[in-house]
């Protein structure tokens, strides 16, 4: 592992991080810890397509695993394991993501891809029964 790959990793911690405390901060402020029954949680997009993340530029050199944040958008359960990973390890919170059909279902509509992204007003939305915060616009999962 290289000195770059380091800096990366710990650089792409830090800001997917930072992400995850802004977003459990607003969930806490919006009240969805104080509700009887929770709904499941929709997480959209990559940290390091937010424009939140913050990193050097050599962040962007360094191998693809050293590049936390930058989660693969293989299918529906490989960003929703990236995303409980980062809210077990990283922001200690406890998150129920929705189902990959679920996900799946809602990724392509319309009303995703209007959603202005975190932390802008209305990036924070129900659908469905489901809690969707769109945290980038590099959201659909690669075909």
């Amino acid at each position: 592992m290289s000195a770059i790959d380091q800096q990366a990793m710990y650089e792409g911690r830090k800001a997917t991080k930072q992400i995850a405390d802004l977003v459990a901060g607003e969930l806490v402020a919006e009240g969805y810890y104080d509700l009887p029954e929770k709904l499941p949680v929709m997480l959209v997009g990559r940290p390091s397509a937010s424009p939140l993340f913050r990193t050097h530029i050599i962040y962007w050199d360094a191998n693809d695993y050293a590049q936390v944040g930058l989660f693969e958008k293989e299918n529906a359960a490989t960003m929703r394991y990236s995303w409980n990973a980062v809210f077990r390890d990283l922001t200690p919170m406890q998150l129920e993501l929705c189902s990959d059909e679920v996900y799946d279902e809602l990724i392509r509509t319309e009303e995703i891809k209007r959603m202005p992204t975190f932390p802008e007003k209305g990036s924070m939305q129900e659908m469905d029964g489901v809690y969707v915060i769109k945290i980038s616009e590099d959201y659909l999962v690669d075909e």
